[in-house]
């Protein structure tokens, strides 16, 4: 079995804007490829990216 052990590796190298913002100015600082490429880094190395529970707020 292999255990993943979370650190500091497995967050994103930019802010969460330049990944997902397409109007803030870091998203055009790195091209489509190279954030395919953290993203798929960080997922494969057991990063969790999806919202916690605590954070979504029910209308």
């Amino acid at each position: 079995m292999i255990t993943l052990l979370h650190t500091s590796d497995l967050s994103l190298p930019y802010s969460v804007r330049s990944y997902i913002d397409s109007c803030a100015y870091e998203y055009t600082e790195q091209d489509a490829w190279s954030k395919i490429a953290d993203i798929a880094y960080r997922l494969k190395r057991g990063a969790d990216f999806t919202p916690k529970s605590s954070s979504i707020l029910l209308a």
